[in-house]
């Protein structure tokens, strides 16, 4: 056996502990980031979905109007039903 053999050997083991400890670093960040950008994908969507799901206040103002209309109309309509049924 030379000398020099179990110092190439400890350099080989080194080398290949250290690619296997990078390896699985790299493993753990790109799950992380994967996660992030799921998250992130979520949020986009959620914040998307906001005009879908709420009104603003001149929307239901307007939309109380048209109600308020529709009602009074309703009534009139049925005012007279109920004068022609009276005479």
């Amino acid at each position: 056996m030379l000398p020099w053999e179990p110092l190439i050997a400890l350099i080989a083991v080194a080398s290949g502990f250290f690619t296997w400890s990078h390896s699985q670093r790299q493993s753990v960040l790109n799950t992380r980031f994967s996660e992030l950008q799921t998250r992130i994908a979520r949020i986009e969507e959620d914040v998307e979905e906001i005009p879908k799901v709420y009104a603003t206040k001149e929307d239901v103002t307007n939309g109380m109007a048209d109600i308020k209309l529709w009602l009074s109309r309703i009534d009139e309509k049925l005012d007279k039903v109920i004068l022609r049924e009276k005479t």
